[in-house]
């Protein structure tokens, strides 16, 4: 298995070729191929550990392994609601990223990156995005709920209005007319 940060550059030129195959297709394919794509190089970008860039990477090596986290992670994230020239600057911006990583070679043993949960896998970070966003989608489908109470209240309100303003016009209207039957 090829990861990122884990193996030689051969990995990263992989990843890369990869990415750039996309680029290809993304020409000719509807925008929808590249979400399988994009969630099947989960597994070859591996996880992004804080502690472990600390210890193997330099400074900048260091937020170009966040930078990459981060745009891939929020590339899957905002997915549905990008349109394929996001995503083809998204997966431009990835190879960019790949481009400028240096390898990083350690001791790895596939069976590590088996995952049991989303904490096991992705970093805090991202499982905070992915809460946040959760978060954000239940605030507004709780506003829409709201809106379409308050749109149905305001709409009974008006037509309640429209009968009072009729009936105050039906008994001045009756009053009226008592008033000219008692005249006569």
């Amino acid at each position: 298995m090829c990861v990122i940060g884990l193996k030689d550059t051969s990995c990263f030129q992989w990843i890369i070729d990869e990415f750039e195959g996309l680029l290809i297709d993304l020409e000719v394919a509807q925008k929808d191929f590249a979400h399988g794509f994009y969630c099947g190089m989960r597994t070859h970008l591996g996880f992004y550990d804080a502690e472990a860039a600390k210890a193997l990477l330099s400074a900048s090596q260091h937020d170009l392994h966040l930078e990459l986290w981060r745009t891939y992670v929020n590339t899957v994230d905002l997915f549905p609601s990008m349109d394929k020239d996001e995503v083809i600057e998204s997966t431009k911006r990835i190879i960019e990223i790949l481009s400028s990583l240096e390898s990083t070679v350690t001791e790895s043993d596939e069976d590590d990156h088996e995952c049991e949960d989303d904490h096991e896998c992705y970093f805090s970070e991202y499982v905070q995005q992915r809460d946040r966003a959760n978060t954000a989608e239940k605030t507004i489908d709780a506003y829409k709920q709201e809106m379409f109470i308050m749109r149905q209240r305001e709409a009974s309100l008006e037509k309640q209005l429209k009968q009072i303003k009729r009936q105050r016009v039906t008994e001045i209207r009756y009053q009226q007319t008592r008033k000219r039957k008692n005249r006569r």
